[in-house]
């Protein structure tokens, strides 16, 4: 990315078919086609190279559809969303039926995410401070033992997941970012998903393998919540290789 290029950027196509706002789009694999979730509660998949709106599909939710994603090994007819009703749903965007839809969280589902070598599975990252693994061949359930990550043992109790992100290269590292300061990295290998038990002994050593934090940033939390701007990771991705 150079500044030359920035100069040369223009507007190629403009979609229009929402009517709320749009809070998340992702391409396919092949990056012909283009989905998007909206605050009306429905997703849109389009022919993102010629602009043109391929299917409209009316979802369960009841609140802002914050992410959407293709789920893999799908041949593009399945996305999962996530969304303010703390639903985690899987669409057939071509029949329009919902495959899977579960309550999944206490709080908003803010961000999905997928590992090209994990068909069928998808990872929602909620403002409970959880993040959880769904597998399309097991049954979903709010019981489901499938907590991969309880932020609140690693942040506090008032700690929420913002966004998640897979690694592509090493898809065994997920990234989670919070209503704090740092992204923390961990490895799925070392983590066995479990039941959500809120009487359970925080484990600080489960998982974990990186922090990374802007250097100018640690210990002056106090200082931004008292001017209303309280430090939060909204969006992080891994690049194609890792």
């Amino acid at each position: 990315m150079t500044p030359d290029l920035v100069k040369r950027l223009g507007l190629v196509k403009e979609l229009e078919g929402h009517t709320g706002c749009v809070n998340c789009i992702q391409w396919n694999s092949n990056g012909r086609l283009l989905a998007s979730g909206s605050d009306d509660k429905t997703v849109i998949v389009w022919d993102g190279l010629v602009g043109r709106r391929m299917a409209r599909v009316e979802t369960p939710h009841e609140g802002n559809i914050f992410s959407v994603v293709w789920m893999p090994g799908a041949d593009d007819q399945l996305v999962g969303t996530g969304a303010g009703d703390c639903r985690v749903c899987v669409l057939n965007v071509e029949t329009g039926a919902t495959l899977k839809s579960v309550i999944g969280h206490q709080g908003r589902v803010k961000r999905l995410t997928t590992a090209p070598d994990s068909p069928g599975v998808v990872w929602s990252g909620g403002e409970d401070g959880l993040v959880r693994q769904w597998d399309l061949r097991e049954r979903w359930s709010m019981d489901s033992s499938n907590v991969l990550v309880n932020l609140t043992h690693h942040a506090g109790r008032g700690a929420e997941v913002k966004c998640v992100s897979i690694c592509p290269s090493r898809s065994e590292l997920i990234a989670v970012g919070a209503n704090d300061p740092f992204v923390r990295v961990f490895d799925r290998r070392m983590i066995t998903c479990s039941r959500l038990d809120p009487s359970a002994i925080p484990d600080t050593e489960c998982g974990a393998v990186a922090y990374f934090v802007p250097g100018h940033l640690p210990g002056v939390e106090a200082a931004f919540h008292r001017k209303l701007r309280p430090l939060t990771s909204t969006y992080i991705t891994y690049n194609k290789d890792g």
